[in-house]
C-alpha cells in the first residue's frame, strides 16, 4: 500500500473513532476535502469568518483579507495539492457544516526548532456551533498527526477568541507565546497553542 493510502486509512479510522466518541454531534460524514468542495469550503469559510471577526475589520479591508485567503482558485490548487495541504471536513446530508484546513511539518512562529502540523483554520457554519462538531473534527485531525508521525500539534488563535481557546485547551493544547496581529482598524494579538503527541 502506497504511503497516502496507509494515509488515508489512518486518517478513515480516526475519524471512525471521533464519531463513535461523540455522536452527539449529528455529523454524517468526516472525510478529506477533495476537488469539487472549493466553492462549498469558500462559502464556509467566508461566512464562519464573517460571523465571527468580520467586527474586527473594516468592510473594504475585510473583503480583501477573504478574497486572499477564501478564494476559489486558491483552494482548488490546495485541494489538487496533494498532501501538503489537507482539508478535513464534516458534512451532513451532503452539506459541508465545518473545516479544518491542516499542513504537514510547519516551523512554529516564536518557538525556535519546533515543528508540527499546523491546525490553520477550524471553521464550522454558525448554525452547527456548540455541537460537537468542533471537537470531532479535532479528534479527527489529532488521528491525522498521529499517522503522519508528527511530535506535535500547533495553531494560533485570536486573544480574544475565548471559546475557541477553551474548545483547543479541553482537547490538550497549551498557550506558549503571544504573538502580534492587527486588521487596519484594530491591534489584537493572537496566542500560539500547541500539543505534544
Amino acid at each position: 500500500m502506497s504511503r497516502a493510502g496507509s494515509i488515508s486509512t489512518s486518517a478513515a479510522a480516526a475519524a471512525d473513532a471521533a464519531r463513535a466518541a461523540r455522536y452527539d454531534a449529528p455529523v454524517a460524514v468526516i472525510r478529506y476535502g477533495r476537488p469539487g468542495d472549493e466553492e462549498q469550503l469558500v462559502e464556509l469559510g467566508t461566512t464562519s469568518y464573517t460571523e465571527h471577526f468580520g467586527d474586527l475589520w473594516s468592510p473594504e479591508a475585510l473583503a480583501r483579507f477573504l478574497a486572499g485567503q477564501l478564494s476559489i482558485e486558491r483552494i482548488r490548487g490546495e485541494l489538487e495539492e496533494g498532501d501538503a495541504v489537507r482539508y478535513v471536513v464534516a458534512e451532513r446530508d451532503g452539506d459541508l457544516v465545518g473545516f479544518a484546513k491542516i499542513l504537514r511539518d510547519r516551523p512554529i512562529p516564536a518557538l525556535e526548532g519546533e515543528r508540527g502540523l499546523w491546525l490553520q483554520q477550524l471553521y464550522l457554519l454558525p448554525k452547527v456551533t456548540r455541537q460537537g462538531i468542533g471537537s470531532v473534527l479535532l479528534e479527527a485531525v489529532t488521528g491525522i498527526a498521529e499517522a503522519l508521525d508528527q511530535q506535535r500539534m500547533w495553531l494560533d488563535v485570536l486573544r480574544s477568541n475565548t471559546g475557541a481557546i477553551r474548545l483547543y485547551e479541553r482537547h490538550g493544547f497549551v498557550r506558549r507565546v503571544e504573538i502580534p496581529w492587527a486588521t487596519d482598524v484594530r491591534e489584537i494579538g493572537m496566542w500560539v497553542m500547541t500539543r505534544l503527541l
